[in-house]
């Protein structure tokens, strides 16, 4: 591989350079504690070779000596030029000797999954008469706690969020938490004693002993509930969660977590118990397996000598207290839910009490089979008859039930779930989404009413669909969840892959047929998660993720969904964060649109570009999908707008050509708002520029959804003298109709029509057709995607009117487009 000569001997022992390096250094451990790794680099060859730390961030190619372009493939592609560049220029640097250290920053990949930020020092050292690159790698990402800790103090998140350091003893914690607390900044100076001013004094005892527990490792996690006092809420009840740093000594510097609110849970709870109390009911569950009766303790209210735990034949012990002849009443029903005949029974009967008092009662129960207990239970309550027997029952029966489809709700959904996977018996299980496609435009279109009777039939298909051992819950408006124990994930593909062909079979409404699909997603425990609230809030990231692709229709969890979901958040926080800040870090470029016969710069397209805090632009088809989803195109298409009349006002008072035009790209949501035609003319106005200057784009894809609502503005628009262009011609299924319905000025051709347009006979065909047609109707025709000569000359030659494309230029700032388009003809002239 190299000449045999000193030079090249050195080169083969670089692996023993290093090394030798390092140790005449003195610094090894220093080295080691100050960066992941370290390298010799030859000025020569441009050769590395790294210190084992660097295995673990681009595998093992970093145990050999690799070339500095082999390095860089572990660069990201958009900076990697800059990066190499870096590089060289500290090898010229210090080969010079100019100055002692260089330093430079740099993104690497780890394993090609995960971005780590860099800092390089290097210096020149000799070795043995030669001189290399000696240099460290220090990483400077910020750590995934630390971007965690930074979201969750963030102003969006609507829980109670700390962060306690022990050693300053300050306490931070978010907006919600501070405003709610009516405190005056975002952190609590002396918070070990300040903290408790906080909490209602019943609470302390709880707060403290659960600090102490979690303190002294005697809970692996920090929890608890107790109540905070807030001057404008009152009592704020919150379940507290916790985590920390406990280092291997078992001591601790930070604890960070939540505080959730909980006080309508407590207060609901709180009714409940006392609506229950003041019934006087009494409670019992019976184990029929394990032949074990428990009691509530009111039970002594009428028999106060009795027992509250029952064991062995139990139908014998209780028939042994009724009064005889009203035994066989007692037994018949409960016999037949023993039996499996029935779940459910009602009884009244008489007792005989210790004091020779009868006392007539009421009973009503429910048989269910507790997989946790891999049993039947028997459960129920008791009723004085001078008692409301009734209102326990409806309390127990209305609480989690859904009041459209009567199934279980949410909340008995976490109780059921965390049930089946605390038992041991069971070693898998699901929980399954089924999320009805645009449910909203069932309503829009028939009525509430007829929503809510498709919510019925469809809860009735599910039902009949459930496999053996799973339940079904109506979590949401139009959401359905399948708790499945014991499922595995073969089982819950193949269940999904189903009920996808079942969707083709009509939901009976009535005597009409609709049509009904659904959106699945699957978490599968333990996979997926390990608890109630895991499981189903990693399936709702899924389903999100399935909802957002037209192209799937179910998926199972899996941990990328979750991360795809924080960067898209993060993606989505930060541009909300620019639109906040005056549209901060958003530009509208403009590219050229030339004209096919002359080769003059007629007019630009302006287009939204968007670039990070690092100064990266961001694909605008991104970018644009992050507006939709979160509801702001509306302000950022309205901005662009307003920067494009106001920027062609600019240049036609500069003394550009009378004629010279803007296109913007309007969407079918804009042109559907009644007074959209009104907003633009207004702003023509205020601009001073005349409504020619103008022409509005609209896809076609965006007008297959509402074209009826667009007429009429893009009709008002036309009569103002604002021309209308269709973008994306040829891409639709009714691209000719629309030429006939709308009133449409000029066709744009998209650019999969003019791929190896002088060899593809049927596109050169197509665009020719089309040139001939919207010529013969008036309209004008541009040619999108012209990126070179050779397409550019042979769409000239099919009379097109504008061409648009990279080889005439790429979207640019106004400013270096006047100074490439504008600056060169007013210098000729």
């Amino acid at each position: 591989m190299f000449a045999e000569d000193h030079n090249s001997m050195m080169l083969n022992h670089l692996d023993t350079i290093l090394p030798e390096i390092v140790e005449q250094s003195g610094m090894r451990d220093l080295l080691d504690e100050l960066a992941f790794a370290y390298f010799v680099l030859d000025y020569e060859e441009e050769r590395f070779l790294f210190s084992s730390g660097m295995q673990d961030v681009i595998g093992k190619v970093a145990s050999q000596d690799m070339l500095l372009d082999a390095y860089a493939q572990f660069f990201p592609e958009r900076d990697r030029e800059k990066s190499i560049s870096e590089y060289k220029k500290a090898m010229d640097v210090l080969s010079k000797k100019k100055i002692p250290v260089v330093t430079f920053e740099h993104a690497l990949f780890k394993n090609f999954e995960e971005t780590l930020w860099i800092r390089v020092l290097a210096k020149n050292v000799n070795f043995e008469g030669r001189d290399f690159v000696f240099g460290l790698i220090v990483d400077k990402s910020k750590s995934m706690s630390d971007r965690i800790l930074s979201q969750l103090m963030s102003d969006g998140i609507s829980a109670f969020v700390y962060h306690y350091d022990s050693i300053t003893d300050i306490c931070y914690i978010n907006t919600y938490m501070m405003d709610a607390l009516d405190l005056k900044c975002h952190y609590i100076e002396h918070a070990s004693s300040e903290i408790l001013k906080l909490i209602h004094p019943d609470d302390h005892t709880v707060f403290v002993k659960s600090m102490e527990s979690f303190l002294q490792r005697k809970s692996a996690l920090l929890s608890g509930d107790f109540r905070f006092l807030s001057p404008t809420r009152g009592e704020i009840w919150v379940h507290a969660y916790g985590a920390s740093d406990f280092d291997s000594t078992g001591g601790t510097r930070y604890i960070t977590g939540l505080l959730i609110d909980i006080t309508d849970k407590m207060k609901s709870d709180y009714l409940q118990k006392n609506i229950i109390e003041g019934t006087s009911a009494i409670v019992y569950t019976a184990d029929l397996k394990r032949n074990e009766l428990i009691f509530s303790e009111n039970l002594h209210q009428i028999f106060p000598n009795a027992e509250l735990e029952l064991h062995g034949d139990l139908m014998a012990i209780i028939t042994g207290y009724i009064v005889a002849e009203d035994r066989h009443r007692f037994r018949e029903p409960i016999e037949q839910v023993i039996e499996g005949r029935t779940d459910r029974y009602s009884v009244e009967f008489r007792i005989q009490r210790s004091d020779g008092k009868r006392v007539w009662l009421a009973s009503r129960g429910k048989a269910f089979y507790d997989s946790s207990l891999q049993t039947t239970m028997l459960v129920g309550t008791i009723f004085d008859l001078s008692s409301m027997n009734e209102v326990r029952e409806l309390v127990e029966k209305t609480n989690y039930l859904h009041e459209i489809s009567g199934l279980p709700t949410r909340g008995r959904l976490l109780l059921d779930t965390e049930k089946v996977i605390h038992d041991r018996n069971v070693l898998s299980a699901a929980v399954i989404l089924f999320d009805i496609k645009g449910f909203h435009t069932y309503n829009d279109r028939f009525g509430r009413n007829t929503g809510d009777e498709i919510l019925l039939s469809l809860s009735k298909m599910l039902q009949d669909r459930l496999p053996s051992g799973a339940e079904l819950y109506h979590v949401g408006i139009d959401t359905y969840c399948m708790l499945w124990a014991h499922a595995t994930r073969v089982q819950v593909e193949r269940f999904m892959e189903f009920m996808q062909e079942e969707a083709i079979h009509p939901v009976v409404v009535g005597k009409d047929a609709v049509f009904v699909s659904f959106s699945m997603s699957a978490a599968l425990f333990p996979s997926c998660g390990n608890s109630a609230d895991e499981l189903l809030v990693n399936a709702e990231i899924t389903l999100h993720k399935v909802k957002q692709d037209n192209r799937k229709k179910h998926a199972i969890f899996c941990p990328s969904d979750k991360r795809e979901l924080k960067e898209r958040l993060d993606f989505e926080f930060q541009l909300s964060k620019s639109i906040r800040n005056g549209k901060d870090s958003f530009y509208v470029f403009y590219q050229p649109l030339v004209n096919a016969t002359t080769g003059e710069v007629d007019g630009a397209e302006a287009l939204l570009r968007w670039k990070t805090p690092n100064n990266d632009e961001v694909r605008p088809e991104k970018v644009i999908a992050a507006l939709e989803a979160t509801g702001q195109m509306d302000a950022i298409g309205r901005w662009i707008l307003e920067m494009a009349i106001s920027q062609c006002g600019q240049w036609l008072d500069a003394g550009v050509k009378n004629d010279f035009f803007v296109h913007v790209n309007v969407t079918a949501e804009d042109l559907a708002k009644p007074n959209y035609a009104e907003t633009v003319l207004e702003l023509l106005q205020k601009y001073s520029v005349n409504a020619g200057s103008i022409v509005l784009e609209i896809t076609e894809t965006s007008l297959m959804r509402s074209i009826a609502t667009c007429r009429q503005n893009l009709i008002r628009l036309r009569k103002e003298g604002i021309r209308i262009a269709l973008d994306d011609f040829g891409t639709g299924y009714s691209s000719l109709n629309y030429l006939r319905e709308l009133p449409i000025d000029e066709i744009k051709i998209d650019r999969v029509f003019i791929e190896d347009i002088h060899k593809d006979r049927f596109n050169r065909s197509f665009i020719s057709a089309i040139v001939l047609l919207a010529h013969s109707i008036s309209k004008t025709v541009c040619v999108e995607g012209v990126e070179d000569k050779d397409k550019a000359q042979s769409i000239k030659e099919l009379s097109a009117d504008l061409l648009q494309g990279y080889y005439f230029g790429r979207p640019m700032s106004a400013k270096d487009f006047e100074l490439q388009f504008f600056k060169k003809k007013t210098a000729k002239t």
